[in-house]
């Protein structure tokens, strides 16, 4: 003989065949169980919810890729405006020290200097607020 029990025992095969049971959310059932019906229509609402949350994910995935497109694209657009607006300093800076180099102690020559300066400032302004 055996020291080993059997792990079959009497009181756990009436175990086996016992089904979970579903209760549901309101207390008016009689026996308190899900019929066949209201599971399946548990399912379907399941389902549903779960595919309008996946909808609104991805909408919303889609929502904030457009706004860090939006994002990169505005500053692209202050980045090169500020590249712009320092080349026009400078091309400013450049022209006037030439005017003052070439121009020296004369009097003349910087009122003339000064006038074309202004000018080249205004065209350069204008071009670059386009």
């Amino acid at each position: 003989m055996s020291n080993i029990e059997s792990r079959r025992s009497s009181e756990i095969v009436g175990l086996r065949n016992l089904r979970p049971v579903m209760l549901t959310t309101d207390s008016g059932g009689e026996q308190g169980q899900i019929t066949w019906g209201d599971r399946q229509l548990d399912r379907q609402r399941q389902s549903h919810h779960i595919l309008t949350l996946r909808r609104l994910e991805r909408s919303a995935i889609e929502l904030a890729a457009e706004k860090a497109v939006a994002a990169y694209v505005q500053l692209a657009d202050a980045h090169s405006r500020r590249q712009v607006l320092s080349e026009a300093k400078w091309e400013l800076y450049r022209a006037h020290k030439e005017s003052q180099i070439i121009a020296g102690d004369d009097a003349e020559l910087k009122a003339k200097f000064t006038v074309l300066d202004d000018d080249y400032f205004m065209r350069v302004r204008l071009a670059g607020m386009e």
